[in-house]
């Protein structure tokens, strides 16, 4: 079939429909979708790709879900997602292998290649930032940093550390957080019915990020131990 007279937009319409075929098992032609993937991974057309994002995010969204790891990253579905469609960009542009796409004659084995995008992406995120420090549990975390409740009210030390670590928490909800869960002791299950989160795997999603961002940080890990020290002098 002839598709120079095809706009990438009319591709992309017909696209969507035949993966909405695929994906309920019925009858699909496939020639509209692996004429996008030619021109994106083949021509380097960016509006091609661009189709094919739109076209594929629901499905890699599901990947990313589906993940046998997703629980134990912090990062938003949207971060992983644009990831893998990142990677899989970049293999497709490698000059090393610039006839790449030519080993692919299916959609199908070109889902394949991208559904291994998602899982390399989770993994490697995942050793990178959590291999090391899935020995340390986050109730010994907060367990170090709680004693400073205690003397806030009286110590400008303390006062001071609470101030360095709300300052390398990036937005409000996490400073908010912080406070939930250091000061006043609340449990994920409690936070999550105050509002603002889906549930409490979401407010745990966010005390590992809170965890990672503490737990990478030098002074911070100076302050708290002369905190700490202060506060074993004074009984």
């Amino acid at each position: 079939m002839d598709f120079g007279g095809w706009s990438n937009a009319e591709l992309e319409q017909r696209c969507r429909e035949e993966t909405s075929n695929y994906l309920k098992h019925v009858t699909h032609d496939e020639r509209y979708c692996f004429e996008l993937f030619r021109r994106a991974l083949e021509k380097k057309d960016q509006d091609a790709f661009t189709a094919i994002y739109k076209t594929y995010e629901p499905l890699v969204r599901k990947w990313v879900r589906s993940h046998q790891l997703r629980d134990q990253v912090d990062e938003t579905d949207l971060f992983f997602v644009s990831d893998s469609f990142t990677n899989f960009w970049k293999s497709f542009n490698n000059p090393d292998y610039p006839d790449k796409f030519k080993n692919f004659s299916q959609v199908a084995a070109l889902l394949d290649y991208l559904h291994g995008c998602v899982y390399s992406c989770i993994t490697n995120y995942w050793k990178s930032n959590y291999l090391e420090e899935q020995l340390v549990s986050l109730e010994d975390e907060l367990d170090r940093i709680r004693p400073m409740k205690l003397h806030l009210d009286g110590a400008i030390n303390s006062q001071q550390l609470w101030d360095y670590i709300t300052q390398l928490l990036p937005n409000e909800q996490l400073r908010d957080l912080a406070q939930a869960v250091f000061i006043l002791e609340y449990k994920p299950a409690d936070i999550a019915k105050m509002g603002g989160w889906k549930d409490a795997r979401d407010v745990s999603i966010a005390l590992q990020r809170i965890k990672r961002i503490l737990r990478r940080d030098a002074t911070l890990r100076q302050l708290l131990e002369a905190n700490l020290s202060d506060s074993s002098d004074d009984t």
